[in-house]
């Protein structure tokens, strides 16, 4: 990830209120068309979001899976002379330790031995470097070529599954953000309509109008 932590909510709420605002929304009712003037509301479209279940909770349920990728890659990527089976098992140990109930006893001995595994590889690894030339045997050179191949394979496997993980999650930020939009735009248009309104703004275009439909909009989404 580039990233330590994105923002997720940010990013998805920020996109939505942006393509809703430039939209803006626009109903015309049955009762509006036999009245004369606009009758006009306004809707506060971020406290919507803010407290539309389905944003809310799709947008936690990717987040959560970003920081676990995002975990995977740094277990990876600090234990990267591991063998890629320990490599993968202290990832999800170090997931089970950060999660709300956390790790067991036995998964914190587990992580913690695969961590001094890990430490004592890049002691060896340390060690090899540090010989002459002259003073490598065969055996010290052969481990030399094992350990830097298997950081090789790490930094290549990290660098693939940054690239998947990172285009799964905008494909997945994509279809949250375009079903929002057009949800909050049918709640919108739909509320408009059976109150009587032919014109409701964003409040990031209206400051003020006499009535503000954002209640109305939230329980309609919501129910």
């Amino acid at each position: 990830m580039t990233s330590p932590r994105l923002s997720l909510n940010a990013i998805v709420l920020a996109a939505i209120v942006m393509c809703i605002v430039m939209s803006m929304v626009g109903a015309r009712s049955e009762q509006a068309k036999t009245t004369t003037g606009l009758k006009i509301a306004r809707v506060d479209v971020s406290a919507v979001m803010s407290q539309y279940k389905f944003a809310v909770t799709g947008t936690a349920a990717i987040q959560k899976k970003y920081d676990v990728e995002v975990a995977t890659l740094r277990a990876w990527g600090q234990n990267n002379l591991l063998a890629a089976g320990d490599q993968d098992a202290l990832a999800q140990l170090v997931a089970a330790d950060q999660s709300a109930a956390g790790a067991s006893a036995d998964q914190k001995a587990q992580e913690q031995r695969l961590l001094t595994k890990s430490k004592g590889l890049i002691n060896e690894y340390t060690a090899l470097q540090s010989k002459q030339a002259g003073n490598l045997t065969q055996q010290d050179k052969d481990r030399m070529t094992e350990l830097m191949r298997r950081a090789s394979d790490t930094e290549t496997r990290v660098n693939q599954s940054k690239t998947n993980d990172e285009d799964e999650l905008q494909t997945e930020l994509n279809t949250l953000r375009t079903k929002a939009v057009q949800d909050v735009t049918d709640a919108i248009s739909k509320v408009a309509k059976d109150k009587g309104y032919n014109l409701v703004l964003s409040s990031e275009v209206a400051y003020y109008t006499d009535t503000d439909l954002t209640d109305t909009v939230v329980a309609s989404l919501n129910k």
